[in-house]
């Protein structure tokens, strides 16, 4: 594992003898040290991090460069572009890189950097500004900081395939509070009341199309595509309005609303509902847009905004 004197001291533009006498040290000494013949004692190994700016595993060699972590990304990310079998880590990060970069910036995404049926994505200086720029909030956390090239984390994998795996995990979880951050649209909403069950619809389609007779499958292409052109038809044509939310909910509730055998347990569920639905009858925003973009149950999402704005919990502690 190389150290990084060599390139920390080319880019303050010093000459081994300048360096040298910076942290008391022969030219060829830091020479052999440079090339890792020999080792610096401790407290040399302090003097160069101290110079430099750095710490001392960083000057080693022992952690990851922000350069070498981005060129890691840069990598996976075309390498996932391109795969026909998308099986290592998921599918879905080339998709999350691009959501990310749509979400956070009006730059392009990664793929359309490059000129169209390109199948070299060389990682310029620029490239790397741009990776850097576009997911600094994950590259300057602490576990990016001081990432370990050797360790434990991920025995089985490669030290690409751990800074990679780190980075989709972290990379999802920023989508996921970005998600609850911005909040559902009133597209969002008029999604989840009328075509909240497209992944079923989906699987069920994929289903026949691998278990199923030819003519099975067929039909099965056929209603999926006509339920996709319904919904792009729609979109287009969608006119946003504060009364999907309100739709949305009243939704959620119908579908905990218990009408048939009721015990005493299920009236109280049943009676917190009409209470939720009161209040945003009467024009409780607030509840309504909590309710709709958390991602516990109703009577769950309504328990913890009911404590966080220091509200009696005793009916819906009972129930829950």
């Amino acid at each position: 594992m190389s150290n990084r004197i060599r390139n920390l001291r080319k880019q303050k533009g010093l000459t081994l003898e300048e360096l040298g006498k910076i942290v008391g040290v022969k030219k060829n000494t830091l020479s052999r040290y440079e090339n890792n013949i020999n080792q610096p004692k401790k407290e040399t190994w302090k003097k160069l991090a101290d110079y430099f700016d750095v710490s001392v595993p960083y000057i080693k060699g022992l952690i990851f460069s922000r350069d070498e972590i981005i060129e890691i990304i840069h990598e996976y990310y075309f390498r996932s572009a391109f795969l026909k079998n998308k099986n290592l880590f998921g599918s879905n990060f080339v998709d999350n890189v691009n959501s990310y970069i749509r979400l956070n910036s009006t730059d392009k995404i990664p793929i359309d950097l490059y000129s169209k049926g390109s199948k070299k994505f060389p990682l310029s200086s620029e490239i790397r500004k741009y990776w850097y720029r576009n997911f600094k909030d994950i590259l300057n956390t602490e576990a990016f900081k001081s990432l370990p090239k050797k360790g434990e984390d991920y025995p089985s994998l490669t030290y690409k395939e751990g800074v990679f795996l780190l980075f989709a995990v972290r990379l999802e979880n920023s989508l996921n509070e970005l998600s609850k951050k911005n909040g559902l649209t009133p597209l969002g909403a008029f999604y989840e009341i009328n075509y909240g069950n497209e992944d079923e619809k989906l699987r069920n389609t994929l289903n026949k199309i691998k278990f199923f007779d030819l003519d099975s499958a067929k039909v099965a292409i056929n209603e999926f595509s006509d339920y996709v052109d319904n919904l792009k038809k729609e979109i287009n044509s969608f006119e946003p309005s504060d009364t999907y939310y309100d739709q949305y909910l009243e939704k959620i509730i119908k579908a905990n609303v218990v009408n048939e055998n009721i015990d005493d347990h299920e009236k109280i569920g049943n009676q917190i509902l009409l209470e939720i639905n009161k209040r945003v009858k009467n024009g409780d925003k607030k509840l309504r847009n909590y309710l709709i973009n958390s991602d516990l149950g109703i009577f769950h999402a309504y328990k913890q905004y009911k404590i966080e704005n220091k509200e009696n919990i005793t009916l819906i502690d009972k129930y829950i």
